[in-house]
C-alpha cells in the first residue's frame, strides 16, 4: 500500500473508532499528526467546517 500526501492509512479505523496500530515505512521526509479523541471532539465542535473536511478526505479513501 502506497499512502501519499493527505491520506491516511486506515480511514474505517477513524470512522468505526477501532482500536489500531500500524507499521509504516518512509521513503521520504515525513510528517504524521496524532490527535486524541477529545482534542478531536473539540477542535470539530469549535470549527466545524474542518470536521466537514475531515469527513470528505476520509471518507475519499473509503470510497476508492
Amino acid at each position: 500500500m502506497t499512502v501519499t500526501r493527505g491520506e491516511v492509512l486506515d480511514p474505517s479505523a477513524f470512522f468505526l473508532r477501532t482500536p489500531h496500530s500500524y507499521t509504516a515505512r518512509a521513503q521520504g521526509k515525513v510528517e504524521a499528526w496524532r490527535i486524541s479523541d477529545a482534542k478531536l471532539t473539540t477542535l470539530v465542535t469549535e470549527e466545524p467546517a474542518i470536521g466537514l473536511s475531515l469527513g470528505l478526505t476520509l471518507g475519499r479513501g473509503i470510497a476508492q
